[in-house]
């Protein structure tokens, strides 16, 4: 089985982004841990933010803030 490597998570997400990838940026996001969303939110520019909250589905947005609320 091959593994894949990403990188960085923000520099990973910031690329699927960039592809226009909305289903790769919410899986990708689902498969890591609430503080490794954190912290790659809190290295990606004030752009990169807004650009991620207004890709991905509401729901998934809404979740996503709940779940850094508790971290």
């Amino acid at each position: 089985m091959t593994e894949m490597i990403h990188g960085e998570p923000w520099e990973y997400i910031a690329e699927l982004l960039d592809k226009r990838d909305t289903d790769g940026v919410v899986a990708y996001l689902d498969s890591l841990s609430p503080q490794d969303v954190g912290r790659a939110l809190a290295r990606m520019t004030e752009a990169q933010r807004t650009e991620l909250f207004a890709t991905i589905p509401p729901e998934r947005a809404a979740n996503l803030l709940e779940e850094l609320s508790h971290t």
